[in-house]
């Protein structure tokens, strides 16, 4: 009976009761949320662009978890805002009671992407991935099944561990396009 969405300008994912539009709860975090969070049971489960995992009830709001998936705590400034080198979009992929999410702005920088797989009613880490530097150069996607492998951009990885795993036969919709009007990159 709720739609949750993320306010990224104003570091909030806010629930909203479904019948009559008023808010039932709010949540701040230190940064951005820049896509809608993941229902999942009684839960809601987003990234931040602090490098954080965040789990609240979806009743209430309240916390149940939180973790860190960027590697380190360091901070950078952009849009004139506090964030990770290594955020973690808000729609974190939940699948067998796994939260996978990933940590990262590129391949590229700061020695690449994190991959973590998570339990969903703890929060306690059950796989963490390094995808380093060097591998061909892709911004990061939002986090994909296909099959038994999970996707990010055109990496394929072993649910259960994040490691590498063989392409999926079927073909992969990708995540992401270039927004020609304002140069900034949409995720939907």
């Amino acid at each position: 009976d709720l739609a949750v969405v993320a306010l990224p300008q104003h570091q909030q994912v806010v629930a909203l009761d479904a019948r009559d539009g008023k808010i039932s709860w709010r949540y701040t975090v230190e940064a951005r949320v820049d896509s809608p969070p993941t229902l999942y049971g009684d839960l809601c489960v987003f990234g931040c662009s602090n490098g954080w995992v965040y789990c609240l009830n979806s009743k209430d709001g309240e916390l149940r978890w939180r973790y860190r998936a960027a590697p380190g705590v360091r901070r950078i400034v952009r849009n004139a805002r506090l964030e990770s080198p290594w955020p973690v979009s808000g729609s974190v992929l939940v699948t067998d009671d796994t939260v996978l999410a990933r940590a990262a702005r590129t391949t590229q920088w700061d020695g690449g992407i994190t991959l973590v797989g998570l339990d969903v009613l703890s929060g306690k880490e059950k796989s963490r991935q390094r995808v380093a530097a060097g591998k061909a150069h892709w911004n990061t996607h939002l986090l994909r099944r296909a099959g038994n492998s999970g996707l990010l951009g055109n990496y394929c990885f072993d649910l259960k561990t994040g490691k590498p795993a063989a392409a999926p036969e079927e073909p992969v919709l990708h995540t992401i396009f270039h927004s020609a009007h304002d140069g900034r990159w949409r995720r939907f």
